[in-house]
């Protein structure tokens, strides 16, 4: 958790749990929140907008 934690504010303890499960089980975070754009960017975890989500499931 503490690797995904200094990409949010403090005050952002949901973002960083959902992060964090994220790194931890290897999964994809799917969200439109502008929030993640540091970690999509430094490619921690692998982050979908609902829009690619939708491309690349159907």
């Amino acid at each position: 958790m503490d690797i995904v934690k200094s990409f949010f504010p403090e005050t952002e303890s949901a973002d960083i749990y959902h992060a964090a499960t994220c790194l931890k089980t290897n999964c994809i975070l799917i969200t439109n929140d502008k929030d993640f754009l540091g970690l999509k960017r430094a490619k921690l975890v692998e982050i979908w907008t609902i829009s690619e989500a939708i491309r690349k499931l159907l």
